[in-house]
């Protein structure tokens, strides 16, 4: 776990995009970490390492991995990485009590997936969106997205104070988003009766569970359509298990405030000035 210091506000000291046409040589990166250094791979496979105490840790970073590696450690890649392989990376501050294990108010993992977290990883692109553009307040807006983006880790690290039942449930419909599941699918998965996982999934996550699909399932549509600006809305509709397009976007709407295609109009004009290809 890493103990990270909320009361204090963390700052974006650099952000980039890069795109491995080709394996990377082998120790590319071997260093010690003057910064906090977060990682997302979007495509391809990473093995990254952190020498924390004598004990080396060995991280495998596929699609959607999300990996935090702390200032202060000896972080290095023994193992190339796969062709095609494609990373967002934002070093950031360390700030406060950051670390310390009895006085940091947030404790989370250093590795996950966040697949099915949208909003994890519309967070961190926000963040280095903000930090690399030239509007106003740039630096403020990309430590406030990083601020929302440990908010939403620890978020998804209070799920597993969930009941057992609902974890089950959240997995089944997080691992699929491609799918709607029926009522008996999801009690089967629960091992509970359907009004009593109705009742609990309301308590426990605050949202209804068509709600929680429904949800779920805009949330990937919006990251497609900030990553794939080109995507059809027919594509979108169909992946993800929405009756037509014509559905698809008036649920759109509904959640965003705008049409999927003022919402892809928007994507669009936000050119990345970091991306670099390798």
């Amino acid at each position: 776990m890493i103990n990270i210091d909320l009361n204090a506000t963390h700052h974006v000291v650099a952000a980039s995009s890069h795109t491995y046409l080709e394996p990377t040589q082998e120790l590319l990166i071997d260093r010690t970490l003057a910064y906090h250094d977060i990682i997302y791979l979007i495509e391809g496979e990473w093995t990254f390492i952190e020498k924390i105490g004598n004990k080396d840790v060995e991280y495998t970073l596929k699609p959607d991995s999300i990996l935090i590696l702390t200032a202060g450690q000896h972080e290095f890649i023994k193992k190339p990485c796969k062709k095609g392989t494609k990373t967002y990376c934002v070093h950031i501050t360390k700030e406060g009590n950051d670390l310390l294990e009895k006085t940091s108010n947030l404790k989370i993992d250093p590795f996950f997936s966040a697949f099915g977290n949208p909003k994890i990883i519309s967070y961190f692109k926000a963040a280095c969106d903000s930090f690399c553009s030239d509007e106003p307040f740039n630096q403020a807006r990309a430590d406030a997205y990083i601020t929302l983006l440990f908010c939403e880790i620890a978020k998804l690290g209070e799920e597993k104070n969930m009941s057992e039942e609902v974890r089950k449930v959240i997995k089944l419909i997080n691992d699929n988003l491609y799918k709607t599941y029926s009522k008996e699918e999801l009690t089967e998965a629960s091992g509970v009766s359907y009004k009593k996982l109705t009742t609990m999934f309301k308590a426990e996550t605050g949202q209804t569970l068509h709600a929680y699909q429904i949800g779920k399932k805009l949330e990937m549509v919006a990251m497609h359509i900030d990553s794939e600006p080109y995507v059809r809305m027919k594509e979108l509709a169909a992946n993800y298990d929405f009756y037509d397009e014509f559905y698809l976007s008036k649920l759109f709407k509904k959640k965003y405030g705008m049409s999927p295609q003022e919402y892809k109009t928007n994507s669009k004009s936000k050119r990345r000035k970091y991306d670099t290809i390798c």
